[in-house]
């Protein structure tokens, strides 16, 4: 965890229960870092036994630099032996979902490679591809949840590179996906593949059809999270995930150095990968948690003002989309600026109570109340960062791990019992990088004519959204990604400009396709 948590600071003064807005997706944060190994060789292509409990991965021999065998360790770092060893190159195992077999890339027989199988329990090692002296398997972390198939890749077709599946005994090899492919993983449900291609992430149905772009710029081996939600991927050196319809993208490494070769954990609380950070290129984990997904929530800011509330107390009220395990009593933690310096220092957190649940009788309204005794009459931020234990996500930055449901500025000693806004403010649209649409959010201090345009890199319009007289209050739009003639826009940066009374802003926003 960071020791400043950087935030956006919304100017929006809110009193009693004066705004809401609708998040989309649940996100994951990074809660810790470790590294397993520290040898001063070569490792590489991590994979989860099924139990979670161990690791196979691709570690070169000491005495033979350059070539690759096949190794196991704990989940902890501990008790590394070597599982398969030969004077050729063996790397990328992938454990069975079945726990039994773990299938590797091996040039024993021809080079650069085919898929074979170690039988755990035998011992014996046979290989399942072979086509001539062209075959060239890629990749073998692909099992079917059922442990039955293999998803792989090889260029036994003039050369392209496609994916093929086939039996886990290498029988029925069966054409998926052409043109450039690389990389593949198979989703727990058993029905989706998702594969990269052309250096962009993409997922299929199991038998090749519905082939969909999800991501640009997915460039190395992939893996699902265990309930098939999100997927993990590599892109230029980090470790990132997305939703599983590409709307919600999140970087969770950001090191100087190449990080690669992601693999879920079987509890989805641990995400192991490559890192070259210490130098070397070693495995490491990554401690994350899938957090809750939040479609509203709101202050009540008043009770921020210490002159009115001796308690130095307030409330947030927060609605989870599906149901939480929040009980009366339980604990949450808040963050509150106190210096108002723009971040959240690790002493600026604060412990919250859940005050109530199912306020309104209609949907789960979790209200929290949060002691603050450091309040002053500064007008603070404040953001939520979990809640019994359940941590939130950063939705509006994708590249924040944590949840600040933006951030609120209360106007200091407002007794009147109305809405007041008394600052023009342009948010970040959501979601962004962005495909198809998006949206763009803003508020108004007075009421004016309003104007609010698209724009592309050279300056030119692209699409008029907003040219209109508007009232004061708080103010959203959606652009299509098309432009005035309703034609599709090609991907890249965009720029959106609020023209409002004699006031002008602007943000920058990303289109990917």
């Amino acid at each position: 965890m960071s020791k400043k948590l950087s935030f956006l600071m919304v100017g929006v003064v809110i009193h009693l229960l004066l705004l809401q807005w609708q998040i989309a997706v649940a996100g994951v944060r990074v809660i810790g870092l470790r590294q397993l190994t520290t040898e001063s060789v070569y490792q590489n292509n991590p994979s989860w036994s099924p139990s979670g409990e161990q690791i196979v991965y691709t570690q070169d021999p000491i005495n033979r630099p350059g070539m690759g065998d096949i190794w196991v360790m704990n989940a902890d770092g501990t008790g590394k032996y070597a599982l398969v060893t030969h004077p050729a190159w063996d790397e990328r195992p992938s454990w069975s979902p079945d726990g039994t077999r773990v299938a590797f890339i091996s040039n024993r027989s021809v080079w650069p490679g085919d898929v074979w199988v170690k039988n755990l329990g035998t011992g014996a090692e046979i290989r399942l591809t072979y086509v001539g002296n062209i075959n060239y398997v890629t990749s073998s972390q692909a099992w079917s949840p059922d442990a039955s198939k293999i998803v792989f890749l090889t260029n036994r077709n003039s050369g392209s590179w496609d994916t093929y599946v086939m039996n886990s005994d290498g029988s029925h090899q069966t054409l998926l996906a052409t043109s450039n492919t690389w990389a593949a993983a198979w989703a727990p449900t058993g029905n989706k593949i998702a594969f990269v291609r052309d250096g962009d992430l993409w997922v299929m149905n199991m038998d090749g059809s519905d082939q969909k772009m999800i991501v640009a710029n997915g460039d190395g081996d992939l893996s699902w999270s265990p309930d098939g939600s999100m997927i993990a991927f590599p892109r230029d050196g980090d470790i990132w995930v997305t939703t599983v319809d590409g709307n919600r993208i999140t970087k969770l490494t950001t090191h100087p150095a190449r990080d690669g070769a992601p693999a879920w954990s079987p509890n989805g609380d641990e995400i192991a990968f490559f890192s070259e950070r210490s130098g070397n290129r070693d495995i490491w984990v990554l401690d994350i948690r899938m957090s809750e997904l939040i479609c509203k929530a709101f202050l009540t800011p008043d009770r921020l003002n210490v002159m009115r509330d001796p308690e130095h107390a307030f409330k947030i009220h927060v609605y989870p989309c599906d149901s939480m395990d929040v009980s009366v009593g339980d604990s949450a933690e808040v963050y509150v600026d106190i210096d108002t310096s723009g971040s959240f220092d690790e002493g600026e957190k604060y412990e919250g109570k859940v005050s109530s649940t199912n306020l309104d009788g209609s949907a789960t309204d979790i209200a929290i109340k949060v002691y603050c005794p450091d309040i002053v009459d500064n007008d603070p931020a404040v953001a939520i960062y979990s809640i019994n234990s359940i941590p939130v996500v950063d939705t509006s930055d994708n590249q924040i791990d944590y949840l600040h449901l933006e951030t609120f500025s209360p106007r200091k000693h407002q007794t009147t019992e109305t809405n007041i806004i008394d600052q023009v403010v342009l948010m970040q649209n959501y979601p962004n990088p962005f495909n198809p649409e998006t949206e763009i959010r803003y508020t108004l201090a007075y009421e004016s004519d309003v104007k609010l345009a698209v724009y592309n890199v050279k300056g030119q319009k692209v699409k008029v959204l907003v040219d209109e007289y508007q009232s004061a209050g708080y103010k959203s739009v959606k652009w299509d990604g098309k432009d005035e003639k309703g034609s599709p826009v090609a991907s890249g940066v965009y720029f959106y400009k609020l023209s409002f009374g004699t006031e002008v802003m602007s943000k920058k926003m990303l289109l990917l396709k």
